[in-house]
């Protein structure tokens, strides 16, 4: 098994000479084995240093106390930096309407990400079985491409070490070297899909074939190479229908154009612009859905969230009806940053514009020179009479005018933002950008960022 972990690490470069690990220890065979083998590894891949955080989910009650005393009198004998954290997984997941299972895996890597310094990485004790059965999981529940991809070896700083470690080549390192571990009750429950999997199904197919288990894992790193070419293909796909489509599903796309995107590249776009618009999942059921309505060229769907689909003029739209009109507020940016509503104006130094760009992907069509514009506006809905100069177009247009070429529904034009300063004049319109006179440019020293809760209807 050590060798298995010092290759997994080797490729792809878990652990550089000189890093610091933070493992994620519940007191099971896997995490047990997982701190030990770092320890073991310690001098060989020169690791600096090795703390352990263990996250309590106050589900077990006596049996979960047991676990993070066993945890935290070990990591004592060991001389283990020790990190613990209690959370009322099952009253914080009523309160926010997660699963239990989603809020306690939100709240635990939340925690070791508090906890784990900076230059740390944070190992858990993911393994092959892991792997196998997250993927028969969602292959039952329906997936597509993406969730047939297994456990990610590495995603950001969190690894996974033993992933090309079997569950019984786990247990047989913790028999060789004698580790003590403790044993989580509701494994044996089968109220849990994941519980079925392990004691029914692997089983089964590890008797079909002894390899199944590897089989699988080869199978899901085949898949997220498909998965990277795909989503590099969609991307490519996206800026050129894009560049043809500037404001996106919500100012409507070119059927005609939808219809040269290939099936499986067309699924994936729809789902990462309605996600980047709108801020919603849309469901494999809907994706096709939207993919009918392309191909005939006619019809109307609900997507969820009070979201709907539909073609008009030969083109593709999506709107959402519940949409609020925006109510006319002052700002006065000389006093500093303003949110209202979920959008947040604040002022930057023009040096830090490049760590924003990952705001969103319309991130340069929000943004404002602080010193070209009077710092008394007024965020409101258009009116009468209102017009800006759009610097990619270098023409005065009305934002009726905008708004019409933009396709927007006349129901949903209340519901833009737009900033004028008090003397009327608009300085940015939401989907479109800033005035000319307001852009940033190389001389620019202040920059107004302005963040939208999500695109919608823009």
């Amino acid at each position: 098994m050590k060798d298995k972990v010092l290759s997994i690490i080797s490729k792809y470069n878990m652990l550089p000479a000189g890093s610091s690990v933070l493992v994620a220890l519940s007191g099971g065979a896997d995490s047990m084995a997982l701190l030990y083998i770092m320890l073991e590894l310690k001098d060989t891949i020169g690791i600096n240093r090795i703390e352990a955080a263990h996250f309590n989910h106050m589900i077990r009650g006596g049996e979960a106390d047991r676990d993070e005393e066993f945890v935290k009198k070990l990591c004592k004998d060991l001389g283990v930096k020790f990190h613990a954290m209690r959370a009322d997984v099952p009253g914080i997941s009523a309160q926010t309407g997660e699963g239990p299972e989603e809020c306690g895996r939100r709240l635990r890597y939340e925690f070791f990400e508090k906890c784990a310094p900076s230059e740390f990485k944070i190992a858990t004790a993911h393994n092959l079985n892991d792997n196998a059965e997250t993927m028969l999981i969602n292959l039952i529940r329906g997936t597509g491409l993406k969730g047939l991809c297994g456990i990610p070896a590495v995603r950001g700083r969190i690894i996974r070490p033993l992933l090309s470690c079997s569950r019984m080549e786990i247990e047989e390192y913790c028999r060789e070297k004698n580790i003590s571990y403790v044993t989580d009750s509701t494994n044996l429950e089968e109220i849990y899909i994941r519980n079925k999997i392990r004691r029914h199904i692997l089983p089964t197919l590890q008797e079909i074939n002894e390899s199944a288990l590897q089989n699988i894992y080869a199978a899901s790193q085949h898949n997220r190479l498909d998965e990277e070419f795909l989503e590099n293909e969609c991307r490519r796909v996206s800026a050129g229908i894009k560049k043809e489509n500037p404001y996106g599903l919500s100012g409507g796309i070119s059927i005609s154009q939808l219809k040269t995107v290939q099936a499986a590249l067309l699924t994936r776009f729809l789902k990462s612009e309605v996600k980047e618009e709108c801020g919603i999942e849309l469901s494999q059921r809907a994706a096709y859905t939207l993919s009918d309505i392309i191909s005939t060229g006619a019809g109307r769907a609900d997507i969820g969230r009070g979201y709907t689909a539909s073609v008009r003029k030969g083109r593709l739209y999506i709107e959402n009806y519940t949409e609020r009109e925006v109510k006319s507020v002052n700002i006065d940016l000389c006093k500093g940053d303003f949110c209202y509503e979920g959008i947040n104006i604040r002022i930057i130094d023009a040096k830090e514009i490049d760590n924003c760009k990952n705001v969103n992907k319309k991130f340069l069509n929000c943004l404002l020179d602080y010193d070209k514009i009077n710092p008394n506006l007024i965020l409101r809905q258009r009116k009468e009479g209102d017009k800006i100069t759009l610097a990619r177009r270098n023409v005065t247009k009305s934002l009726k005018k905008l708004f019409n070429e933009a396709n927007i529904p006349p129901r949903l034009r209340s519901s833009v933002p737009v900033l004028a300063e008090d003397n009327g004049k608009v300085v940015w319109v939401a989907g479109f950008g800033a005035d000319k006179s307001a852009i940033v440019d190389r001389s620019t020293k202040r920059v107004v960022v302005i963040e939208l809760p999500t695109r919608e209807n823009i």
